[in-house]
């Protein structure tokens, strides 16, 4: 359960830093599709722990990922 909650804030973390940290560093589209990769394989991460993580967690993840998919297509 611990790794399932410093998974999502990881992935919470490289969300700020896509959007306001590492532009200057990467490229603006090597940056992007570099984190993109890197969220979709945390959240994979997440989705094969939720089998054994509490029923609140199984609804509140997909819930958490679905806003932060919707907020992705609506900002880029």
């Amino acid at each position: 359960m611990k790794l399932i909650l410093l998974t999502y804030l990881v992935l919470l973390g490289i969300v700020y830093y896509s959007f306001f940290g590492m532009g200057s560093v990467l490229p603006g589209t090597w940056n992007l599709i570099h984190l993109s990769a890197i969220k979709f394989l945390l959240i994979c991460f997440v989705f094969m722990n939720l089998k054994v993580a509490h029923p609140f967690w199984k609804v509140a993840f997909p819930v958490l990922i679905g806003i932060y998919s919707a907020s992705m297509l609506l900002l880029t």
